[in-house]
């Protein structure tokens, strides 16, 4: 199984038609989501990005606070008329969960940015555009209005308001074109 890893050409052929309803992800792109999606486990995954992080940056705490918003740049945006949405609370893929532990993810995100921003969230975003029944039915049952996934589709009225397709902001230009 570790063979599958190898990034030849081979395995990116191989890994071509995984998210094939995704034009904007290259062939190499397909690879690295198809790992991570399907072969890593989420603990393992998180691993792996700990250490890549701890080899490029000495601090998390001064990253987070260059390259992250705060709560209190998110309550300039909404004092300026801009919705905030929900995403999960450890941005996981919600197919790889239980269906308790993708609530959990859920219904936290949500109430972390209501306590901390003092505002309704009224819409979500699925991570990676992957919803699954139990994330859906959470989102349902909960305060949100609408919900988003990926699809670089132009939305119509008769869309399902929990799974609203967003442009991807890597295929924004050629989207357009």
């Amino acid at each position: 199984k570790s063979s599958l890893f190898i990034n030849s050409k081979e395995n990116i052929e191989r890994s071509s038609s995984y998210l094939n309803h995704l034009s904007y992800y290259s062939n190499e792109e397909r690879f690295y989501r198809k790992i991570r999606d399907i072969y890593i486990e989420n603990l393992i995954f998180e691993e792996i990005i700990n250490d890549l992080f701890s080899k490029f940056y000495s601090n998390e705490i001064s990253f987070i606070d260059n390259f992250y918003m705060n709560f209190n740049d998110l309550k300039r945006l909404i004092s300026e008329g801009m919705t905030i949405g929900a995403h999960t609370d450890s941005h996981c893929l919600l197919s790889r969960l239980s269906d308790e532990e993708c609530k959990s993810e859920i219904v936290e995100s949500i109430d972390i940015l209501q306590q901390k921003l003092l505002f309704e969230i009224e819409s979500f975003a699925y991570p990676n555009g992957v919803r699954t029944p139990a994330s859906e039915s959470t989102l349902k049952s909960s305060m949100i209005k609408y919900s988003f996934g990926v699809g670089n589709l132009k939305a119509n009225p008769k869309v399902n308001r929990f799974y609203i397709p967003r442009i991807d902001a890597a295929s924004f230009e050629s989207f357009f074109a």
